[in-house]
């Protein structure tokens, strides 16, 4: 596969459809928070994704039949006011529901690494991220067989770059996993790719260290090739589709700031890799 840096530059009306559509939520890219819209009360309450014809032109009848758009049966606006319904809702429980239920909650502990990465211990994920301590990442990049990469609008009800486009499936590394496990866990959950065929096809591909305003990580890159269904289990996709690397490069090239940081970087990373 060619590096990003190679790639065409030509315009596709799919890349000028997403490029005024970012150009228009860029102010909402880099912010923590949103105003929530306009909520329409036509829609249908279930996150079941089904595909839906994508504008995106192809060269190649292979290319083509993968150009398809995932998106979830709600309204884009629905994951921001999705977040507000639940904080709405579990405010209004008894005191006593409240108490049982966080009594009951297993904290989520992450692996903390030192500066060679070795385990050291493990933290809640709101220790991880107070300390800004030095934990572990796994981030894939997941490829059709045609050579499209799958790239997702994250919801704009997540904490961290809400609204930006993000070219891997990633997740933070548990107490007891290993770089691998987290990404086969993290395919299962987010795409709905099954674990016996994430773990037998996973290829591993660096370790790198990052760190910018949300994130310090050694993070591990993987990528993976899956032709199968895309289904989203919950609200943090709005939506989600493979994308050929031309379209991908032109993005890239007009608007930057539209990608998750660490996706730019690991891009950077995947091209200088294919280079060698």
């Amino acid at each position: 596969m060619s590096a990003l840096n190679g790639l065409s530059r030509v315009p596709t009306p799919a890349t000028e459809t997403i490029r005024l559509r970012q150009k228009k939520d860029k102010l909402l890219c880099s912010s923590k928070s949103a105003v929530l819209p306009e909520h329409s009360t036509q829609h249908a309450p279930s996150w079941d994704v089904s595909p839906v014809a994508s504008s995106s032109s192809s060269s190649s009848s292979s290319s083509s039949s993968r150009s398809r758009t995932y998106t979830p049966s709600r309204c884009a606006c629905c994951a921001a006011h999705a977040a507000a319904d639940s904080t709405t809702s579990s405010s209004t429980t008894t005191s006593s529901s409240s108490s049982s239920s966080s009594s009951n909650r297993v904290p989520e502990m992450c692996v903390i690494v030192d500066e060679q990465n070795n385990v050291i211990g493990a933290a809640t994920r709101r220790e991880t991220v107070s300390q800004r301590l030095l934990g572990r990442g796994a981030y894939v990049l997941v490829f059709d067989s045609a050579g499209q990469l799958f790239v997702s609008r994250r919801s704009m009800a997540k904490d961290c770059y809400p609204g930006c486009l993000d070219v891997t499936i990633s997740g933070v590394v548990n107490q007891g996993e290993e770089y691998a496990d987290t990404a086969a866990r993290e395919l299962q959950e987010e795409i709905g790719m099954p674990l016996q065929d994430s773990r037998s096809s996973l290829q591993q591909l660096f370790i790198f260290p990052y760190q910018d305003a949300t994130c310090h990580v050694f993070g591990c890159a993987f990528r993976v090739t899956w032709d199968g269904p895309v289904t989203f289990a919950d609200a943090e996709v709005e939506w989600g589709r493979f994308m050929q690397m031309q379209e991908l490069q032109q993005l890239l090239q007009d608007d930057p700031e539209q990608f998750t940081p660490v996706g730019r970087h690991l891009l950077r990373l995947y091209a200088e890799q294919q280079q060698k």
